[in-house]
């Protein structure tokens, strides 16, 4: 759970406030680990920052991690204060003068926390890839143990995301890959921790869809509005993707919808629980994906290929976003295929499959996967993410392969093997 909090002044220095540790000790007796957010103001003093996370890394039976703000880009003041614009560019293509004043904050703040707590991971960054990469670039201080990013995909996809090279005339860099994938995105920032003489970690503390509704004058916007089953689909082939790609944190915002439920508020509507309370179906997903998927890890000993995957010539995917400062956002559509496993289940192997082809009411497609390294184990099932549904699955072998047949119909399926 990751969420920011408020301090009082205390015996000269800070504690965090009554009402915040009580939220926090409402997580920790549920069993949740905290990722406590730094709120780092540009007009504040850097002692005072380094004060109060001093105060976060104390509170070892509340704070298990702590991230240093959030978005400088758009919050704490950081580009008004210093100059530059939002992706950490200024005239001339140089750095932004915030990207040096925010870095020299978080550099001297991650190093106050790990002379207190060593041990505990100080997380930070968290703009917009070019400007950590250019702050990778300037000199991060090995204090900080992870890059925080947020790959919000606004109006896409969950395979895609508005960062590619063609964006480098905009950014002074390119960012991601050719195509504006998010496994090219990150796997890109880990080269980028690779240039930077430092291997890190990539903790991804936001992303999200929201379910508001288009209505005559808010369609003008970054997001698209989904209906809940899509946010539900979205959400979970995103989480399956952060951890397969090898992100140590993904972290769905939010919680509880915003503003009761807005039904015309953009940002109203990202949560697993409704104003009410009242559960999504992304609750339901994300409830399955955790006790099928809690303790897996990317299985390098499987390969799988599409062997087989027609469409109908309505169903080819166009340009889902013409003209995003610049580039095309172009849809993909050959059926994700993660595989994983499991150290505590080793006689059990697994797939996570889906089409990544935008809703738009069409059946079902059925595709062929050839997958290798599953010698030994047989008797395939596939459990819907959403539905839960459980089915058995066509198989043939290929040698010292084989071939699944599926039907996927508009949610993850986790395919599953046994020795």
């Amino acid at each position: 759970m990751r969420d920011g909090v408020g301090f009082d002044k205390a015996d000269g220095g800070y504690a965090i406030s009554a009402w915040d540790a009580a939220w926090l000790r409402a997580a920790k007796a549920r069993g949740l680990r905290t990722c406590v957010v730094l709120a780092m103001g540009a007009d504040m003093e850097v002692a005072d920052l380094c004060a109060q996370a001093v105060a976060l890394a104390g509170a070892k039976d509340l704070v298990d991690a702590i991230e240093l703000g959030n978005e400088p880009n758009n919050f704490g003041g950081w580009v008004k204060k210093h100059g530059g614009i939002w992706n950490g560019s200024a005239e001339g293509g140089v750095d932004a003068p915030w990207i040096k004043a925010h870095l020299a904050a978080t550099n001297a703040v991650a190093e106050a926390v790990k002379q207190a707590r060593p041990e505990v991971p100080v997380v930070g960054l968290g703009g917009v890839p070019p400007s950590n990469a250019r702050c990778l670039r300037l000199g991060l201080s090995p204090a900080v143990d992870g890059v925080v990013e947020h790959p919000y995909s606004f109006c896409l996809t969950p395979e895609l995301v508005p960062w590619n090279q063609g964006m480098a005339a905009r950014d002074g860099l390119g960012s991601g890959d050719a195509d504006g994938t998010l496994t090219g995105l990150l796997g890109w920032y880990f080269q980028q921790f690779r240039d930077s003489g430092r291997e890190r970690q990539l903790w991804i503390t936001e992303f999200g869809w929201t379910g508001f509704r288009h209505d005559l004058k808010n369609t003008g916007g970054l997001y698209a509005g989904f209906d809940e089953r899509t946010q539900a689909d979205f959400v979970a082939r995103r989480h399956l993707l952060h951890l397969w790609s090898g992100a140590a944190v993904s972290i769905q915002y939010d919680l509880l919808d915003d503003y009761a439920s807005d039904p015309h508020e953009a940002e109203a509507n990202f949560g697993m629980l409704r104003g009410d309370y009242s559960r999504k179906p992304v609750w339901y997903a994300t409830q399955r994906l955790c006790s099928l998927f809690a303790g897996a890890e990317r299985d390098a000993s499987t390969t799988v290929d599409v062997v087989a995957a027609p469409i109908h010539r309505a169903q080819k995917p166009a340009v889902q976003v013409a003209d995003w400062d610049g580039s095309d956002l172009r849809g993909a559509a050959a059926p994700v295929a993660l595989p994983f496993l499991r150290a505590d289940q080793p006689g059990v192997r697994t797939l996570a499959v889906w089409s990544p082809l935008p809703p738009g009411g069409f059946a079902g497609r059925v595709c062929e996967l050839r997958v290798a390294g599953w010698q030994g184990f047989a008797s395939p099932v596939a459990i819907g993410l959403l539905s839960g549904r459980l089915t058995d699955v066509p198989v043939r072998a290929d040698g010292e392969a084989q071939v699944l047949t599926l039907a996927l119909d508009g949610e993850p399926l986790v395919v599953r093997a046994f020795r």
